[in-house]
């Protein structure tokens, strides 16, 4: 693949390169824990001077970033769309400079930036503290199907984010014990665990020293003795 090593293709892109504006409602819908949005009042009650932020995509793709997250400072509202400038530098994208002009609808926004006051959003829960899940829950869907909580004891003093004592194993019904130890765990926002497992939601206040087995013919979790045993 020629382009990461030919020095002229930066070259190339600001010449003839464009971007697109990427639609960030299937990124929201597919991580709706860890990806979060501005209410529809408030992205359609945006106008001229404030900042706003879009998910622009290179084309052609760039060397360090395939989109960027940049700031837009609105010009124009229409009943077709909105039109502002480019209010910061591009890391990855020499087609788009400081000032470039960019069309966009209210559903591209992802962020909002405004001295003025903005209709309250609805409370949300964030989940961003850490927990211990099998790598195989994320990378292959294996169910979530046991979940424990201990004292938490990972957390450094400069994390931003604590560990929750949370430990998530994925379904081991059908494996040995050695299959089971074997398998990859990793330390990672809640969040994203229930980006795609989220069956075990109404338990996660639960407090230390809880353990749930999930009956998979109910689909209820049960209250269970911590097997720490199990934990890698």
């Amino acid at each position: 693949m020629w382009k990461p090593l030919h020095p002229l293709y930066n070259l190339y892109r600001r010449w003839f390169g464009s971007y697109c504006l990427l639609d960030p409602r299937p990124i929201q819908m597919s991580a709706p824990y860890t990806f979060y949005l501005p209410s529809e009042e408030r992205r359609i009650g945006v106008m001229p001077g404030d900042d706003v932020k879009l998910i622009i995509q290179s084309k052609p793709q760039g060397l360090k970033y395939d989109a960027e997250r940049m700031w837009v400072r609105v010009r124009e509202v229409t009943p077709s769309g909105l039109c502002g400038e480019l209010n910061n530098e591009a890391f990855d994208m020499p087609q788009l400079e400081l000032g470039h002009s960019i069309r966009f609808q209210a559903f591209h926004i992802i962020d909002i930036d405004t001295d003025r006051t903005l209709p309250d959003e609805l409370p949300r829960k964030e989940y961003w503290d850490r927990c211990i899940v099998d790598r195989c829950v994320l990378d292959d869907g294996v169910p979530v199907s046991f979940i424990y909580r201990e004292e938490p004891d990972l957390a450094q003093p400069d994390d931003k984010y604590p560990d929750s004592g949370w430990r998530v194993r994925g379904d081991y019904r059908d494996i040995s014990e050695e299959e089971l130890e074997s398998r990859d765990v990793t330390y990672i926002a809640l969040g994203k665990v229930l980006n795609v497992d989220d069956s075990w939601l109404d338990l996660i206040d639960s407090p230390i020293g809880s353990a749930f087995l999930r009956n998979f013919e109910t689909g209820q979790y049960e209250p269970e003795e911590p097997d720490l045993s199990n934990d890698n």
